[in-house]
């Protein structure tokens, strides 16, 4: 049975220009719970959404999401719902954070009954897998321009769900077409320890956002296999190279892979060993296999399902991208990983 906040609006949802807002997270998981957690201290009511009633029901009685944060007290303002189509209906910003395979079940439901007032932001990183394509491409074939333009946007950047819990300085990028609408998510969202920085650029976000945790399983494995700091930083600017080919060919902006979405969100996912992707690399580096790694690591890893988007993407677009694509090669083909990164860094130009 859903949870209503004790502090609802009964019914009534204020519009987008007052203080304190009305927000929805689908996706109780470490980066929706963290997420839910700083907007709440900023002030604003958060329903948060787990797709099983057992567990919102918990977690809603001891305040604590016990797989994810078992140390860390939830906000006050945070009420755990397991009914996505209630809350969608109860909040002025809906945040998707789930995994993006099962992102068009959502939105099909979401945007065709959008109301004028509501914005819907994508804080997931990966691609339509089935389309081979950005979830603004999705929405724009499905739906129309218009929506991608006023309704929909893009939260990315660097950030570690850990850190945001414990209301360290984090920094995010936010992609939102209408100039007047982005600036108004923005103040909502902006806070001393949870900046938001603003651009047009949809598109560059997305790719940027995805593209990354392909590099970062690909240097996670280059660091446990021992080539070293040089090989590190290779890896890091020539596949920042590869994503911006990709970007720019779908109509990115270049400078956006050279900002806080793109290089500051590639440095963090690569070296940072809360990354889930980098995880990925070294376990696979050390000899196990992808049913093994997925069942250590607990949670969904983007890149490993990116990997192939990516690699058929960049086909597609007539790119050579030697990373992703070894790295394809490497997950879904049998090639050795250490064959592979030593590939990639002969071919390297």
């Amino acid at each position: 049975m859903t949870k209503i906040a004790s502090n609802s609006h009964n019914g009534m949802v204020p519009s987008l220009s007052n203080m304190n807002k009305t927000i929805g997270i689908l996706g109780a998981g470490s980066w929706g719970t963290a997420m839910a957690q700083a907007f709440a201290n900023q002030g604003h009511s958060v329903y948060l959404w787990h797709r099983s009633a057992k567990t919102a029901q918990a977690i809603q009685k001891t305040r604590i999401n016990q797989k994810y944060f078992p140390n860390a007290q939830l906000h006050p303002l945070i009420e755990i719902i397991s009914d996505w189509k209630w809350m969608i209906q109860h909040v002025e910003i809906i945040v998707l954070a789930v995994p993006t395979t099962i992102l068009p079940y959502f939105l099909s439901t979401m945007l065709t009954n959008i109301r004028k007032d509501q914005v819907v932001l994508n804080a997931a990183k990966g691609l339509d897998h089935a389309r081979e394509q950005t979830i603004s491409q999705w929405i724009q074939s499905t739906f129309s321009k218009t929506i991608v333009e006023q309704h929909y946007g893009v939260l990315s950047g660097p950030t570690f769900a850990q850190e945001v819990m414990e209301n360290k300085p984090t920094g995010m990028m936010l992609a939102f077409k209408d100039a007047n609408r982005r600036s108004r998510i923005k103040s909502t969202l902006h806070a001393t320890r949870f900046q938001i920085f603003e651009t047009s650029d949809i598109c560059g976000v997305e790719i940027a956002g995805a593209l990354k945790n392909v590099i970062a399983i690909t240097v996670g494995a280059s660091d446990t296999l021992g080539f070293g700091f040089n090989s590190r930083a290779a890896l890091l600017t020539k596949g920042q190279e590869e994503i911006s080919h990709i970007g720019r060919a779908l109509g990115a902006l270049p400078e956006t892979f050279w900002g806080l979405a793109g290089m500051g969100d590639l440095i963090l996912t690569c070296t940072g060993d809360l990354s889930r992707n980098r995880r990925v690399g070294k376990k696979l580096a050390e000899g196990k296999n992808i049913r093994q790694v997925l069942k250590e690591l607990g949670q969904i890893a983007e890149g490993i399902r990116t990997t192939k988007t990516a690699y058929h993407l960049s086909q597609k677009l007539g790119l050579k991208t030697p990373i992703l694509s070894e790295t394809y090669h490497s997950i879904f083909k049998g090639k050795s990983l250490q064959q592979a990164v030593e590939t990639i860094l002969l071919e390297m130009k």
